[in-house]
């Protein structure tokens, strides 16, 4: 992709037009699923481009057309894990986006969304490294919503101590996914130092809460 080279308008340029003739091949076989999906990851390849450029609204517009597809999409195709993955991809897209864009409880509530799906695809198989990985990196993503809301939090004090423990918690369930990856030899060479960095996180948990 030309964003890889820092290019984002020529990336954006050459996905929209892409786009168009997912558009044309979507519109003329609805049923098509294979067709139906590639309309949906050209929306949110747009969407990509669009938060690497800095247009929060735009991307959160066309993360929002691929996930109305996707989840018609998963409906639909209840036992196609490779829809249901893309569904929890694009949604934790979407919490990242709002995250970048200030809203903290509107991201937090598209990373659940996307743990619930990921944690019935790990339910389904379990040795799928991708699944659990993604996993563990969504527990992640809502311990981090909870603490930056904590920390940002200056009234009532029990509201802030729950919302340190929920980071808590969310950054725990996160590091027993991590940690069991480790042991199998499963995390990548990216994700190698990752279960030190959310330790770390726990570590900033457990020192607001006086433990």
């Amino acid at each position: 992709m030309l964003a890889n080279t820092g290019d984002v308008s020529g990336g954006l340029d050459y996905q929209r037009q892409a786009m168009k003739i997912d558009e044309v091949l979507a519109a003329a076989d609805p049923a098509n699923v294979d067709a139906q999906l590639d309309l949906a990851i050209s929306q949110s390849n747009i969407a990509e481009l669009l938060s690497l450029g800095g247009k929060s609204s735009e991307a959160e517009e066309s993360y929002g057309k691929a996930l109305a597809i996707l989840e018609i999409l998963s409906r639909t195709n209840p036992s196609n894990t490779e829809i249901r993955f893309t569904l929890a991809d694009d949604t934790i897209k979407m919490g990242h986006c709002l995250m970048n864009s200030g809203e903290i409880v509107s991201a937090a509530h598209h990373y659940q969304k996307g743990v619930a799906i990921l944690q019935g695809l790990v339910t389904a198989d379990p040795s799928n490294a991708e699944f659990r990985s993604a996993l563990a990196a969504s527990c992640q993503n809502i311990g981090e919503a909870h603490l930056r809301t904590a920390s940002r939090d200056r009234g009532f004090r029990g509201t802030q101590l729950e919302l340190w423990r929920s980071a808590r918690s969310w950054y725990q369930k996160s590091l027993e996914v991590w940690l069991t990856l480790e042991r199998q030899g499963a995390l990548s060479k990216p994700q190698a130092d990752v279960p030190a960095a959310v330790k770390r996180e726990i570590a900033k948990c457990d020192a607001a809460l006086g433990r």
